[in-house]
């Protein structure tokens, strides 16, 4: 078959127990080339994207017509992809299929102290997406009850929580910025969360989903519209809280909302310099994080009171401490607890 005419679709939020057969019926007016292409993490876990070969330009448009409507109980994102994507996530298939990840199914019970093993390496695993740590939970406790999840009952990453009720997308963003500069962009809203997303190639999009308080921040924002950010002018539109669901599940991180953690410090600095840094935030705690031989690292975490602090602690990043420009940034979760292990160890 001659593929040069092929056109090839990328679907977001499909359930995650769909099959290909389940996409094909989803996309029951066109030609598919082959079957559908389930998107996996390394191991093995449905990400919720799906990738097909269409036969030509007719059948992408008709696919694209299928755009927010549902599979199952989820309204399904359809867009053109290319062929690179496509092959890549094919050869992926291909490779799972040939030497499945050594990890037990959730068909099967831990009964052995190896299976046992096995899912706590499933856990470890999972620790690095706490969206997948939650779904895995979920199934167990479903699969224990007798009841294995089937394709409409699974639970969906809208599960996140999320604070604030408004919602912002800004797009044509240079593909140097950073949270840092949206936040500065946005200097008169009250921020949540900034979610900067990438493409199917981990490149940014241009695009970013901003979680504001109250409509009112949204009218602030909107107020920036064609406004230049990094030498470029940017859109700002408002979005509903289950597009930035849904167009942020795959970039989100599980930020502290409280801590921040400070690099490039002096190796004198002291917890009284940190916070004369912060002079006008309430802090909880300042950890001096040492190396393993216990010397200044030239770095820290600082824990504070509020998120409200937490989001004025960030921008004081390139601020100066002695003769060095001092980064402070957002940490993940875990992180924090890695940290304040090490540092209770201590």
């Amino acid at each position: 078959m001659d593929f040069k005419n092929n056109r090839y679709v990328k679907l977001s939020g499909v359930p995650w127990g769909a099959k290909p057969n389940d996409i094909e019926e989803f996309l029951i007016d066109c030609n598919i080339v082959g079957d559908p292409v389930i998107v996996r993490y390394k191991s093995g876990r449905a990400t919720g994207d799906a990738v097909a070969r269409l036969v030509g330009k007719s059948d992408l448009e008709k696919a694209l017509k299928c755009h927010q409507k549902y599979l199952g109980k989820r309204y399904i994102k359809v867009e053109e992809t290319d062929g690179d994507t496509f092959e890549k996530h094919f050869s992926e298939s291909i490779a799972f299929i040939k030497e499945p990840f050594k990890l037990p199914s959730l068909d099967v019970r831990c009964h052995t102290q190896a299976d046992e093993a096995k899912k706590q390496e499933v856990f470890r695993q999972a620790d690095s997406n706490p969206k997948e740590r939650l779904r895995y939970n979920e199934e167990e406790k479903m699969q224990e009850a007798g009841k294995l999840p089937d394709m409409n009952d699974r639970p969906k990453y809208t599960e996140v929580k999320i604070h604030g009720n408004a919602f912002v997308k800004l797009s044509g963003l240079a593909w140097t910025a950073n949270e840092k500069d949206v936040r500065k962009f946005l200097n008169d809203c009250k921020v949540h969360e900034v979610v900067i997303t990438n493409n199917d190639k981990g490149k940014p999009s241009g695009n970013a989903f901003v979680q504001l308080d109250s409509k009112g921040d949204v009218m602030k924002a909107r107020a920036h519209n064609k406004e230049h950010l990094c030498k470029r002018f940017v859109n700002v539109e408002e979005v509903e809280k289950q597009q930035f669901i849904r167009e942020t599940e795959r970039d989100r991180k599980d930020y502290s909302s409280f801590h921040v953690k400070m690099k490039n410090l002096p190796f004198s600095a002291t917890e009284t310099e940190i916070k004369a840094l912060f002079k006008d935030l309430a802090i909880e705690e300042v950890i001096m994080m040492r190396n393993k031989d216990y010397k200044p690292s030239g770095k820290a975490m600082v824990e504070f009171k509020s998120e409200e602090d937490q989001a004025k602690a960030l921008l004081c990043d390139n601020k100066p401490m002695g003769s060095r420009s001092v980064e402070v940034n957002k940490v993940e979760k875990h992180d924090v607890k890695t940290i304040e292990t090490q540092h209770n160890f201590h």
